[in-house]
């Protein structure tokens, strides 16, 4: 992760590194809602108030997700990172990511450096086609996590994990 922050003070050199993940205050818990046939939507990060995130492109994620069935989801699932710019606003796809990426490591395995390539996510903005060093994400902006195609995932599980760097920057200082 060292790296990831590395890249966020290049972008960002006020912005503060940090690890977000489902137990930060800005996740909100959307067990399973279908609101697109194709996957279902797992929860959503919220950009705190007078603050703006950025997310480093490639984006380190570690990553553990279990069904309801008490098993990891499916080793063919992809984890779709979407971001909105307010709540009222369609979601535009910036990641799909290949769970089979993560299936076969520990937790343990996604923190060494060895396995550090094997956990980077390639971020994308629909029209652009071009690699970004990093997305932002004012204030209030929503990153959503969907799973595809639709599995309930249980968050509860004890060894679950969900969790990236960002980089905060607060407005005022």
């Amino acid at each position: 992760m060292r790296e990831a922050f590395d890249r966020i003070k290049k972008v960002d050199p006020r912005a503060t590194p940090q690890i977000v993940s489902f137990n930060s205050p800005e996740f909100a818990v959307l067990m399973n809602h279908r609101s697109v046939p194709d996957r279902v939507l797992i929860g959503r990060f919220t950009v705190p108030s007078e603050a703006n995130w950025i997310l480093p492109n490639p984006l380190p994620m570690i990553i553990k997700l279990f069904s309801a069935a008490d098993t990891q989801i499916p080793l063919d699932s992809r984890l779709v990172l979407a971001k909105r710019s307010s709540l009222g606003n369609k979601p535009e796809e910036i990641a799909q990511i290949q769970y089979s990426a993560y299936f076969d490591l520990t937790v343990i395995q996604q923190y060494n450096a060895n396995f550090y390539r094997s956990i980077l996510a390639n971020l994308f903005l629909p029209n652009d086609g071009f690699q970004i060093p990093a997305i932002r994400f004012q204030e209030g902006a929503v990153l959503e996590i969907y799973v595809k195609p639709p599995v309930t995932v249980d968050l509860t599980q004890p060894d679950t994990r969900f969790m990236f760097p960002v980089g905060q920057s607060n407005y005022y200082r």
